[in-house]
C-alpha cells in the first residue's frame, strides 16, 4: 500500500514542479526542490520515512503553489 501511495504522491509533486517550471516561478521551484531534498535526506533509509517525506513536500509545494510567496516584499529593506 505505501507503495501505491508514494507512487501516486511522487508523480502529484513532479507534475507541480513541472507546472512551475512553465510559468517561470523559479523561486517557488527552487524552495519546492530544497524542500524535497532536504525532506528524502532526513527520512531516507525507510520505506515509511520516504512516504513521509514524499507527502510533506507534495503538501508544501501544493501550499506555494495555491499562496505564492511574495520575495520582493521579503528582501525589500527599507532604511526609516
Amino acid at each position: 500500500m505505501e507503495l501505491i501511495i508514494i507512487g501516486i504522491v511522487t508523480a502529484a509533486n513532479f507534475l507541480i514542479l513541472k507546472i512551475k517550471a512553465e510559468k517561470n516561478r523559479w523561486a517557488d521551484l527552487a524552495f519546492d526542490v530544497t524542500v524535497l531534498a532536504i525532506l528524502s535526506f532526513l527520512f531516507s533509509g525507510t520505506l515509511g520515512g520516504l512516504t513521509v517525506a514524499m507527502i510533506s513536500s507534495f503538501t508544501v509545494s501544493s501550499y506555494l503553489y495555491f499562496y505564492p510567496p511574495n520575495l520582493k516584499k521579503i528582501f525589500t529593506f527599507k532604511n526609516k
